[in-house]
């Protein structure tokens, strides 16, 4: 029942930075206002940016949070609220695996059942059922693949299709030039 007070949460390096700055653009373009709140990608001050971080959009007002950052900082950023009992909503951007449903179990479940948003990631597959999984097993079918094996899977997918799409000729160039040049798929229903 009252006007919402959005907060961009976002790391205060040079990259996510840029990116915060383009999503204010389209914010304010909507009419809309979004304070920013920048915290440093530093584990060893980290707990202590989240209880600062957490006291200081409580004492805001702050009612939603889009959240544009690492996977550590809403765990121990959702904790903090909790124990301050407060309980904005949460907006997810799916920046840094913050929409993987095995890293939103790890924060705070009376904040997280407050958070919505998007995700550019398809439907979770079932343990041994993924491309990762089987390549993994090809490779060394006598020990179960890494946690994490499909994000690396995936990741690697792109480097070796840039590099095949390079042609024989491999140069940032070339490799940006094939990625561009890789042809769309179907779009799934």
């Amino acid at each position: 029942g009252k006007q919402r007070k959005v907060a961009l949460v976002v790391p205060d390096n040079p990259e996510y930075q840029q990116c915060a700055n383009a999503g204010e653009k389209i914010i304010e373009a909507a009419g809309n206002k979004a304070a920013r709140y920048n915290y440093t990608l530093d584990l060893s001050t980290l707990s202590d940016q989240a209880n600062n971080l957490a006291a200081k959009l409580k004492q805001d007002g702050i009612t939603t949070i889009v959240l544009a950052g690492d996977p550590l900082l809403p765990l121990l950023l959702t904790s903090r609220m909790s124990q301050q009992n407060y309980y904005p909503e949460w907006v997810v951007t799916g920046t840094a695996l913050t929409d993987m449903d095995v890293v939103g179990q790890f924060y705070d479940a009376a904040q997280w059942k407050h958070a919505f948003g998007l995700s550019m990631l398809g439907e979770q597959q079932p343990q041994g059922a993924s491309f990762a999984y089987a390549a993994a097993k090809s490779v060394d079918p006598n020990h179960e693949p890494i946690f994490g094996a499909e994000l690396i899977y995936y990741f690697m997918y792109m480097v070796a299709t840039g590099i095949q799409m390079a042609g024989p000729d491999l140069t940032p160039q070339t490799f940006a030039a094939g990625m561009r040049a890789y042809p769309a798929g179907p779009v799934p229903p």
